[in-house]
């Protein structure tokens, strides 16, 4: 009997260690991120920035994707998520929680297939590789995926800290002196609905 015990605690531990181990800390960033000219603050987002081994990791959520000019399509049947730079675009949303993060979090490193611009990515031998953090898959903010796969404006010094221009259009939100409502933008002219002899108008 107590040989059977001991060979099931060995099975379950061998099930168990690979999961722990694939575990890693990460922390919210230190240095102020901008994207797209606005200041990400992770202190209260409910999908943070994260910094790993010293990079910057953006949550790919709908919104933050579309925000920055790319498109992701999960396959449930080959387990595969593909992430593609595309003509898309989504106003910033900052996507709050009441209860503020913590500075330091564990993220879980992504497992399953990855395709980036029809490029296949093997995870595990990445040296930044793509994370798992609240069921949210993270993405490195690296040279190689930033500028040379996604193409877009990088730069990143000690003082003004991470700035990324991704370069597609997106929808800016205003503040208007004397003006409550949705607002915006073409480059060039700003709109807004008004009001005028009861009846609303875009101005």
């Amino acid at each position: 009997m107590k040989k059977i015990i001991a060979i099931l605690l060995t099975s379950v531990m061998l099930f168990v260690v690979p999961v722990f181990a694939s575990k890693q800390n990460a922390e919210l960033p230190f240095f102020e991120v901008r994207l797209n000219g606005t200041s990400v603050e992770s202190s209260n987002r409910q999908y943070p920035l994260l910094v790993y081994k010293g990079i910057t990791y953006v949550p790919m959520t709908y919104h933050d994707c579309r925000y920055l000019g790319i498109t992701t399509d999960w396959d449930s049947e080959t387990s595969t998520l593909t992430v593609q730079k595309g003509d898309v675009s989504c106003a910033y949303r900052a996507q709050e929680q009441n209860d503020p993060n913590s500075s330091q979090c564990i993220v879980t490193e992504c497992d399953f297939n990855i395709v980036v611009n029809g490029k296949r990515i093997d995870n595990s031998k990445e040296e930044y590789p793509l994370l798992l953090f609240r069921q949210i898959t993270y993405f490195p903010l690296t040279w190689r995926f930033a500028v040379e796969e996604f193409g877009w404006e990088y730069y990143y010094d000690s003082q003004s800290g991470l700035s990324i221009n991704s370069g597609n259009q997106y929808i800016h939100t205003l503040s208007l002196p004397h003006f409550t409502g949705n607002a915006a933008t073409d480059g060039e002219y700003y709109y807004y609905i008004g009001d005028k002899d009861g009846k609303s108008v875009v101005y």
